[in-house]
């Protein structure tokens, strides 16, 4: 009987991690290293759910590249959010979203922190991302025609 019980309860523990979404990202060195200086401690997206599940649907992940630099005594942040494949290295940055912020701030760690905030802002607003996956579908069957 207590075999029967551990067994469901490892099936209803896989499941309920199974049906849990996570978004994953593709990152160039840069947006890596923001979000290390920052103390980045994930997605805080107000349609989480709703990009989880397109991506998922669309094996699909992110391809965010982006800098955070200081020039003219400002701090900015950039980033481009486009999508790859999650099997391959097909991507595209059609229908891509981007976001620049700028602060009169002066420093790298503020620059830092506006690429996060840039990306987050580029992805919770991603308005075309049903497009951008469709253009993925189409260089994925363009890459099997090859």
């Amino acid at each position: 009987m207590i075999k029967k019980f551990l067994t469901l309860l490892l099936v209803l523990a896989s499941a309920a991690a199974w049906a849990e979404c996570s978004i994953t990202a593709e990152r160039t060195s840069t947006v890596v290293d923001a979000q290390k200086n920052t103390n980045w401690d994930g997605w805080n997206l107000k349609n989480y759910d709703a990009v989880c599940a397109k991506l998922a649907k669309a094996n699909a992940r992110m391809l965010i590249v982006g800098e955070a630099v200081v020039l003219s005594n400002r701090s900015i942040g950039w980033v481009m959010v486009g999508l790859k494949d999650r099997t391959s290295d097909i991507s595209t940055f059609h229908f891509a979203s981007s976001r620049t912020t700028v602060n009169d701030h002066a420093s790298q760690d503020t620059a830092n922190s506006l690429l996060v905030e840039s990306m987050h802002m580029a992805v919770d607003n991603w308005q075309r991302l049903d497009e951008a996956i469709a253009a993925l579908d189409k260089a994925r069957a363009a890459a099997r025609k090859k």
